[in-house]
């Protein structure tokens, strides 16, 4: 059991039937330093709102990316969307991967008691590095999957040199 006093720590440990009890006094200052700590928070606390929705929006589509030799393979799961709602865009070191998914209109006269399911438009981007090609795009049973290669062009590639 633990009780925290504003003005001192009052710890009572549990040992077999038998209890301690340890008090640590602590300062005054320790009380304003507390408050302040706290008044502190206060204003943070809006940032956290906003962090966590920007964390949380990087989540939709779920995706993983593997590795295997030199290629990175790509899989996002893009359940209830087709071909031709995904758009896949490669330009300089970016690749951007969205869709633009419109409301059927048979859903608007349905009443939903829970709709769980979204149908929602989503961008996500991927930084690629130098040198880096899509191999392949292909969507099959709601999944995506991407083939990035690296390809490291002859003059960077290491080589040996003869010693004469």
């Amino acid at each position: 059991m633990l009780e925290i006093g504003l003005s001192s720590f009052l710890f009572v440990f549990a040992k077999r039937k038998e209890y301690t009890m340890n008090v640590i006094t602590v300062s005054p200052q320790f009380d304003r330093m507390r408050n302040f700590m706290l008044d502190v928070d206060k204003y943070f606390e809006p940032l956290n709102y906003v962090a966590q929705a920007v964390s949380n929006s990087g989540a939709y589509p779920p995706h993983n990316i593997h590795k295997k030799d030199n290629q990175y393979i790509i899989e996002m799961a893009l359940a209830g969307f087709s071909k031709e709602d995904v758009e896949v865009e490669v330009a300089p070191n970016i690749l951007t991967i969205k869709s633009v998914k419109k409301p059927d209109e048979s859903e608007k006269d349905t009443n939903y008691a829970f709709k769980g399911i979204a149908k929602r438009g989503f961008r996500r981007v991927f930084y690629l590095a130098d040198h880096m090609r899509v191999v392949s795009c292909k969507m099959e049973n709601g999944m995506l999957n991407l083939v990035i290669e690296k390809e490291i062009p002859e003059e960077q590639k290491p080589r040996t040199i003869d010693i004469e």
